[in-house]
């Protein structure tokens, strides 16, 4: 008959995975363009390879696909090409239902952004 002393130890529970944030969806957001305020809807999503992908509206230029997008837990980094022919780049995070960040246009021109996730 094996003691208890020979029997193997209970393995440990694995540890929990931490959960990916929910950031995909619809963002109400505010920018300046040209140092004029703007309100746009920014759009995220992943695809069914796992792979992110999204695109901005704004009412003067239309829905403007993202060429790139990388999303790292919740920070997002992003490009589009803009209607007046430059490359933007922007980066950002997504805390619960607010996204802060900015945005840098080839041309020179950027500013902060600031949203919130619509229902």
């Amino acid at each position: 008959m094996r003691q208890a002393a020979d029997a193997a130890p209970p393995k440990a529970p694995e540890p929990a995975k931490s959960a990916e944030p929910d950031i995909a969806g619809s963002y109400g957001v505010s920018l300046s363009y040209g140092g004029q305020p703007i309100d746009a809807t920014l759009y995220l999503g992943k695809r069914e390879d796992g792979t992110w992908g999204g695109s901005l509206y704004v009412d003067m230029a239309g829905t403007i696909p993202f060429n790139s997008l990388t999303v790292k837990e919740n920070v997002v980094q992003a490009t589009l090409s803009s209607p007046d022919g430059s490359v933007v780049s922007m980066e950002f995070k997504v805390e619960g239902v607010d996204l802060t960040g900015a945005w840098r246009s080839s041309g020179g021109d950027g500013s902060q952004v600031r949203g919130r996730k619509l229902p």
